[in-house]
C-alpha cells in the first residue's frame, strides 16, 4: 500500500515517485498534502480506486479468494473515514 500511496501522491502534486519517497523520509502524510496543497478527499478516492485494482488482480491472479476481495470490498465502503483498522492481540 505504500508503493500506492507515493504512485498517488506523486500523481496529484505533479512530482516524481523519487522526490514523493523523499519528502516521506522526513514529513508525515498530513504534512505532504499541505505542502503540496493536495485535497484529501481527491486522494482518498484515488487511493480508493488504486486498492481496488490491487485487490482485484490478486483475486484474479488466486493470492485471495474471490469471497475475500469481497469482503474487503465490503469492509472499506463501510469503515468511518479516517478510522484505522483495529489490531487482534494473540
Amino acid at each position: 500500500m505504500q508503493k500506492a500511496r507515493t504512485e498517488v501522491l506523486a500523481e496529484l502534486s505533479s512530482k516524481t515517485v523519487e522526490q514523493i519517497e523523499q519528502d516521506t523520509k522526513t514529513h508525515s502524510k498530513r504534512a505532504l498534502l499541505q505542502k503540496y496543497e493536495i485535497n484529501f478527499d481527491k486522494m482518498k478516492m484515488l487511493m480508493q480506486a488504486k486498492v481496488e485494482q490491487i485487490i482485484k488482480k490478486a483475486a484474479y491472479e488466486g493470492r485471495i479468494t474471490q469471497y475475500e476481495a469481497n469482503t474487503i470490498y465490503s469492509k472499506m465502503s463501510t469503515r468511518p473515514h479516517g478510522q484505522k483498522r483495529k489490531r487482534q492481540r494473540f
